[in-house]
């Protein structure tokens, strides 16, 4: 999404926003099923990246 501001006839500035893995599902990985070690027998030890936002705004002239 981007949205362009005029100031005058020669410059301006110009705004936008986007977002990635919208719903923000996780996908954990690495679980653990070894039974030598009980203490972390299932559980997840990474998860994938979580969802992304990024802003910008350039000038322009």
């Amino acid at each position: 999404m981007l949205e362009y501001f005029a100031i005058d006839n020669n410059s301006g500035t110009a705004s936008g926003g986007g977002q990635f893995n919208v719903f923000d599902f996780v996908n954990f990985t690495g679980i653990s099923l070894s039974l030598s070690n009980p203490k972390t027998f299932g559980e997840f030890s990474f998860a994938q990246d979580a969802g992304v936002l990024q802003l910008a705004i350039r000038y322009s002239f």
